[in-house]
């Protein structure tokens, strides 16, 4: 009887015994794969960050590249609205000796060759230049320019400029007596110069100062030399 209860005792010992490893094997097998499920979420998770990260910069950059794009393309439209407005804004005065005045393509137009008109020292020293004072052999106590009342018209490029006239050109002459400038029309402007006449010669011959913009003749006023 002692026996068999030892047996007994011995055999739910070693049940417990197997149990007991049964268990501690369930909760290691647990405690791995908890481990490795862990690990997998934290890479992913890494991963993902990673990948969050990468696509929200690459959008970022994409922003940036299209609002330089924009500003660029602002900068020079605004550029070129600037440019424009200069070219409408561009205008040019100049003296020189009217070639001509006539009618193309229904528009008046006229031919002018540019001058410079010179007076004081500087009208001494170009007119001195021009009939060669400052060439060597020449005998520079004999070599005197004679100016027209201090003034020297000076005209180194016999290059002819043709201008359109503008339908509301402004025109001013002189008397033939005085410097008060008198506005005449256009088509008594065009006269002058239709006219071959001696009386006229004097008109045709003048300096006339123009004022030049978007490439048409806007006032056309004659010069007054004393």
């Amino acid at each position: 009887m002692k026996k068999s209860c030892k047996t007994l005792t011995q055999k739910i010992n070693n049940h417990k015994k197997t149990v007991l490893l049964i268990v501690i094997a369930i909760v290691a097998v647990v405690l791995i794969v908890s481990a490795l499920v862990y690990s997998r979420l934290s890479n992913d998770s890494d991963t993902g960050e990673v990948i969050f990260k990468n696509e929200f910069q690459q959008q970022i950059d994409d922003l940036q590249e299209q609002t330089t794009q924009s500003q660029t393309l602002k900068e020079g439209e605004n550029d070129q609205s600037e440019n424009n407005g200069d070219d409408h804004l561009v205008s040019e005065e100049a003296v020189g000796l009217i070639r001509g005045v006539y009618e193309k393509s229904g528009k008046k137009h006229l031919d002018i060759d540019y001058v410079q008109l010179l007076s004081g020292e500087l009208a001494i020293m170009a007119a001195a230049e021009d009939i060669g004072c400052g060439e060597e052999g020449v005998n520079h106590e004999d070599c005197v320019p004679v100016l027209d009342n201090d003034y020297y018209v000076r005209n180194q490029n016999p290059q002819i400029r043709t201008f359109e006239i503008s339908d509301e050109v402004i025109i001013e002459n002189l008397e033939k007596t005085g410097n008060e400038l008198t506005q005449i029309t256009l088509t008594e402007f065009v006269m002058i110069f239709e006219d071959k006449t001696i009386e006229r010669e004097w008109l045709r011959a003048a300096l006339y100062n123009i004022e030049v913009k978007d490439s048409k003749v806007i006032r056309i006023w004659q010069q007054y030399l004393p």
